[in-house]
């Protein structure tokens, strides 16, 4: 097999072209989705460790299994956030602090509604769901920060090449 101009040949024979690898706004939220799930984990796990709970560590690594399978249905919502970013008329690191915050304020509301669900108030004080809000959000912050490259390179126009309005 040869790869020609984007074209795929065998033995004479002309195959449909393939599409190359570009950066997209789908593999984007993917890397953030995933990035921030680990190292929500990690900080829980660690900053456990640090206080003394040691039940935080085994604790952590089932908050990171539940949390692959409970936030799975989240990408949904991160993937046209990381789509609407690459569509505003702004620098690129504006571009990239909007999808932060907007990320930031999806992370509020889901441990919102999560602390209202469990406990019937809006973070009560000493409640462990604060400590994982907050785990998320550096979480995010070190994921945003780690996937820098392919965010510029998405927001840059060169990578989403289905995106009509970026620019």
């Amino acid at each position: 097999m040869l790869i020609q101009n984007g074209i795929l040949k065998r033995k004479g024979q002309l195959l449909p072209p393939i599409k190359l690898i570009y950066m997209t706004s789908v593999a984007v939220a993917v890397k953030l989705w995933a990035k921030t799930l680990v190292m929500n984990a990690v900080l829980f796990g660690v900053g456990g460790i640090f206080i003394g709970e040691y039940w935080r560590a085994p604790a952590s690594v089932l908050c990171l299994i539940g949390g692959f399978i409970i936030t799975l249905p989240l990408l949904m919502l991160i993937t046209p956030l990381v789509r609407m970013s690459t569509w505003l008329p702004y620098s690129i690191p504006a571009k990239i602090g909007w999808l932060s915050f907007s990320l930031m304020l999806g992370i509020i509301i889901f441990y919102s509604a999560a602390s209202l669900l469990m406990e019937q108030k809006l973070f009560s004080s000493g409640s462990p769901i604060n400590t994982c809000m907050g785990c998320t959000m550096t979480g995010l912050l070190i994921a945003i920060l780690t996937t820098r490259r392919s965010l510029i390179k998405l927001h840059a126009g060169t990578g989403d090449k289905d995106n009509v309005h970026g620019s």
